[in-house]
């Protein structure tokens, strides 16, 4: 191969192009640490400020579902007007809310945390989506499974990064300088990702014209599954915890729920690479997986950490392939110019489905125990696989 030969040309838009995807994602992760900080940011600077454990959930909640409920218009915005004016609009209104909640808290009140919280929330600049709707355009469909499924595994390691980089500056300064910090990382990081994603976003004047991406009965049906699939992992978080708590190793809770993500890295680093199936039939099965894998989480919450930490590194393993199974069918059924609402219409109801799995689990831990909780780690998936349903003519054309 000699220089400025055809051959050589193409090898070097190659290197470009995975240069340009290892940089996208690399951002993108970046972006996520925020959020990934912001609830235990929030819980703990509400707790300075006095207030019970109640209320400072509460925040954070608030927080979480105003993320949720603005996420798929925010998503429709930017694919009416582009990613990156969205992008830079969210971030600044998102480092100026976060910011001044770390900054004057006891100036602001309950009521005026809440409500800067909940603009913070509503604001959470759509990283996630734009990078993912950005994929199908550097990367081939052959390729798309498996790149979905590594950014579901890097995702676990930011959400297990984000909590302990908040304990690391309250043990250094204070909560107040936490959530300070996120907010600065929010403006900064987003600015950049606008900036290196803005020349692989779909153009303002291809994106979305028509009605909502709803009107999609298989993204319907995709979205309903996400969302009890959401209801496994608040379910679980919420029952580990209170499962250990009663055997007095409520310490273990952190190592445990590692173990947790480590098996999603896991899985999702080597599952998309030695299983080829069709994204719909590999959801569908992983989804009856999952349920599978639940079953022994509730013996092994009585035994003791170690057991519950080795069954929920095995349960890990199906999950950031099932997750990039959902992502990697998005966009094969819903038009390029609607796919960033597409993709954010999936936070939300991951988001929703997580709020309804926490809230259930911690019915049933209050009634019965964090092991009889883990049981919801076999219904949820459960719902979710007879929800989807691959075998319909709706599907044949999905490849």
């Amino acid at each position: 191969m000699t220089p400025g030969s055809p051959s050589a040309a193409a090898a070097t838009s190659a290197g470009a192009t995975r240069l340009a995807i290892a940089g996208l994602m690399v951002l993108a992760l970046l972006g996520r640490l925020p959020l990934a900080m912001l609830n235990l940011g929030l819980l703990l600077l509400v707790r300075d400020q006095g207030n019970s454990y109640a209320v400072a959930g509460a925040v954070a909640g608030a927080s979480t579902v105003a993320m949720g409920l603005a996420a798929p218009r925010i998503g429709r915005l930017a694919d009416r007007v582009g990613a990156a004016p969205v992008l830079v609009g969210t971030g600044l209104v998102g480092m100026v809310t976060t910011a001044t909640l770390g900054a004057v808290p006891e100036r602001l009140g309950i009521a005026g945390i809440t409500a800067l919280a909940v603009v913070a929330g509503g604001a959470t600049p759509p990283i996630a989506t734009v990078f993912r709707a950005s994929l199908p355009r550097l990367v081939g469909q052959d390729r798309l499974g498996q790149m979905y499924a590594l950014e579901a595994a890097c995702q676990e390691l930011v959400y297990v990064v984000g909590p302990m980089l908040v304990l690391a500056i309250v043990a250094g300064a204070d909560a107040r300088a936490a959530v300070v910090v996120c907010g600065l990382l929010t403006g900064v990081v987003t600015a950049a990702f606008a900036a290196a994603v803005a020349r692989h976003a779909a153009p303002p004047s291809a994106t979305g014209r028509g009605g909502s991406v709803l009107a999609n009965p298989r993204l319907r049906r995709i979205l309903l599954a996400y969302l009890a699939l959401g209801g496994t992992f608040g379910s679980i978080e919420v029952a580990a915890v209170a499962a250990l708590e009663h055997l007095g190793e409520r310490g273990a809770s952190g190592v445990v729920l590692g173990a947790w993500a480590a098996g999603s890295f896991a899985g999702g680093v080597v599952v998309p690479r030695v299983w080829r199936a069709s994204p719909a039939r590999r959801l569908s099965a992983l989804l009856v997986i999952l349920a599978l894998l639940g079953i022994p989480l509730a013996a092994c919450a009585l035994a003791g950490p170690w057991a519950l930490g080795a069954a929920l590194f095995a349960q890990g393993i199906a999950i950031a392939p099932t997750i990039g199974s959902v992502y990697e069918l998005i966009p094969r059924i819903t038009p390029e110019n609607t796919l960033t609402e597409a993709f954010s219409w999936s936070i939300g109801s991951v988001v929703i489905g997580s709020s309804i799995g926490m809230a259930l689990s911690g019915l049933a831990t209050s009634h019965a125990g964090g092991a009889v909780a883990m049981t919801l780690a076999v219904l949820f998936p459960t719902v979710a696989a007879l929800t989807f349903d691959p075998r319909g003519t709706r599907w044949r054309d999905v490849k």
